[in-house]
């Protein structure tokens, strides 16, 4: 009985040799101009769909494999940081991202299209601006809006 539990013992400790060891990057995210915590910024690992997002706090921390990997530190109107880390240890990595500025082009909103009327497939319509009824002679002094469509 005491050979057994001391094999079952040993095998356990030599296997747990031979598992591979993950090390922790962790750090925080912030904003480079006023050093506020980015929430909710992004920490990937390039080439793979492996992440982390930061807490409340900007704080991250990933686990990884043993070797030289690249890490994208992103966040939504920030330019992205790439960083290579040799994770032979635990690590910890602070980032300040700057805030990227994008020009766009002019935008332009109009109420109605150029040719509605001509694409429009509605019958009986009549369009009559407010400034068109006022010109219309009104009895007793008011202009009233279903006797000037009916004119």
């Amino acid at each position: 009985m005491f050979r057994r539990i001391f094999l079952l013992q040993f095998i356990l400790l030599t296997s747990a040799g031979f598992a591979q060891v993950r090390h922790t990057i962790s750090g925080s995210i912030k904003d480079a101009a006023t050093g506020e915590d980015l929430i909710g910024a992004t920490v990937l690992i390039s080439g793979t769909t492996t992440g982390t997002t930061t807490n409340v706090y900007g704080f991250y921390s990933l686990g990884l494999e043993p070797g030289t990997h690249t890490l994208i530190y992103r966040f939504i109107g920030y330019e992205p940081v790439e960083r290579e880390v040799v994770a032979d240890q635990d690590q910890r990595i602070d980032v300040m991202l700057s805030i990227s500025s994008t020009t766009l082009n002019e935008v332009e909103i109009t109420a109605r299209k150029k040719d509605e009327n001509i694409t429009d497939v509605q019958m009986s319509s009549v369009r009559m601006g407010v400034e068109q009824m006022k010109t219309i002679p009104a009895l007793f002094g008011e202009v009233d809006v279903i006797k000037s469509l009916q004119l």
